[in-house]
């Protein structure tokens, strides 16, 4: 599986330059996660999917938690806005079951850089 580029996997997570600067260092960051899992030797089909879920924690981050600044420590703890995501998806519970599986695997990547050694 190839994996997308930056401009277009952060395309519609931005609005400005300043969100432009932020989502390009957020959307860096989590593609170097795909093509870590991709490194692992994981199939494509399931690569896809963690690629998709990459894509959509990204979302959040950028269109929900905007910060002005990016620090992969922004993936710790619970799976963002997972709340939101689980009603919204309450008739798709596999894709729930997804969705967490590729957020705790971005959060042991993000613990493996060290952030997160402090909580």
């Amino acid at each position: 599986m190839d994996v997308i580029d930056l401009e277009t996997f952060i395309r519609p997570w931005y609005w400005d330059d300043a969100s432009h600067a932020f989502a390009r260092e957020a959307g860096a960051f989590l593609l170097q996660f795909v093509h870590h899992l991709q490194a692992a030797g994981l199939s494509d089909e399931a690569l896809q999917k963690h690629q998709d879920n990459a894509w959509l924690v990204g979302a959040f981050l950028c269109q929900y938690d905007y910060r002005e600044t990016f620090s992969p420590a922004a993936f710790l703890n619970k799976p963002l806005f997972i709340d939101d995501f689980r009603f919204r998806m309450k008739d798709f519970p596999t894709e729930v079951a997804s969705y967490e599986d590729t957020y705790r695997r971005l959060e042991r990547y993000v613990r493996a850089f060290g952030y997160g050694d402090d909580l």
